[in-house]
């Protein structure tokens, strides 16, 4: 659960740091971005690399490494540290998460794996769920270096547990595809960095970023179609139904985190609320999702997943549509029932 926490704990605090540091918009969303270019980037290298090194043994580094750099974080002297240490925190997640459902697949036999992976689905909405709501009261009542500090107690008690728990398995031999991993992170980067520079209207400089994505883009699909050991096998996006289902998928997360984005951001400028409240605003969406997700597996167990599926995406649409009518007198409530 720490993983999917600390992508949404530092969302409430964004205003905050924004103010703390005198920093604009277009510079503390690196503070997110960087956690999340990160841990996207690295996220299928660690999990190759946990064939070779062991799944046990990569995860017990990033667990230390992540506890390691929430108390940098919580001692950055300027925004530009923070970004730095918050991307290495990425780092460290993409080792956790590249590895936990291997783990998980490894720790149950076959007929408790369904219910053991969908507690672990669970988990990872209800880490996404309690992340606002734990950073806008820490936040609120102790300030924003409290929401990386709170990591180091939980991360070093989770430690201990797994390195007592945990059996390492046996190392094996890997085949690498590190161009194809440097390509990832730099396209990433580079999309990332150019959208940037389009919202600050530097446009010669987006449109020189924006060609070295794609050129590196281009790269990047060149290598992996001509490359024995892909880090991202391409040959799967030939199934329809993998392509259809990974792009929803995408556009679903794209909307959602732009909404924990801009959304607190409008309720602590616009309508003024407190940093706990905007936190408890947040959760509406994620706690939803984590009591839905149950029953919507259980109807696609037994009708398919096509009709839920639909479904999901027509009343996502319904209510992003909905948040374009809030205004300066809308109330919580108002944004509550939108984002659930």
């Amino acid at each position: 659960m720490m993983v999917p926490i600390n992508a949404s704990i530092i969302n409430v605090s964004l205003p905050t740091i924004s103010t703390y540091f005198g920093v604009g918009l277009s510079t503390v969303q690196w503070v997110l971005t960087s956690y999340l270019i990160t841990l996207l980037g690295f996220v299928l290298f660690f999990s190759r690399f946990g064939d070779f090194y062991g799944q046990e043994r990569v995860y017990l580094a990033g667990l230390a490494g992540f506890v390691t750099t929430s108390l940098l974080c919580s001692l950055s002297p300027s925004i530009e540290w923070l970004i730095l240490f918050r991307g290495l925190q990425g780092l460290a997640a993409a080792m956790m998460i590249s590895v936990s459902m291997a783990l998980v697949r490894k720790s149950f036999p076959s007929q408790y794996l369904g219910r053991a992976l969908g507690i672990y689905a669970v988990a990872i909405a209800a880490g996404l769920a309690l992340g606002p709501a734990i950073g806008g009261i820490l936040s609120g009542f102790l300030g924003w270096k409290s929401i990386f500090l709170v990591n180091l107690p939980v991360g070093i008690m989770d430690f201990i547990f797994c390195y007592m728990i945990l059996k390492r398995s046996p190392k094996t031999s890997v085949k690498w595809d590190i161009p194809g991993t440097v390509l990832q992170f730099v396209c990433l980067f580079l999309i990332v960095y150019t959208l940037n520079m389009v919202e600050e209207a530097s446009y010669t400089t987006a449109i020189i970023t924006g060609v070295m994505a794609l050129v590196t883009l281009g790269l990047f699909i060149y290598q992996e179609l001509h490359t024995e050991n892909p880090v991202l096998n391409l040959k799967l996006f030939k199934n329809r139904k993998f392509s259809a289902f990974s792009l929803s998928l995408h556009f679903n997360y794209m909307c959602m985190y732009m909404m924990f984005f801009a959304v607190p951001f409008y309720l602590q400028k616009v309508l003024h609320l407190d940093q706990a409240t905007t936190g408890l605003v947040l959760t509406a969406s994620p706690v939803i999702m984590m009591t839905v997700a149950p029953l919507s597996g259980m109807v696609a167990d037994k009708f398919g997943s096509r009709f839920p599926a639909f479904m999901g995406g027509v009343v996502s649409a319904v209510a992003l549509l909905s948040m374009t009518q809030l205004t300066v007198d809308s109330n919580a409530w108002d944004v509550f029932f939108r984002l659930a």
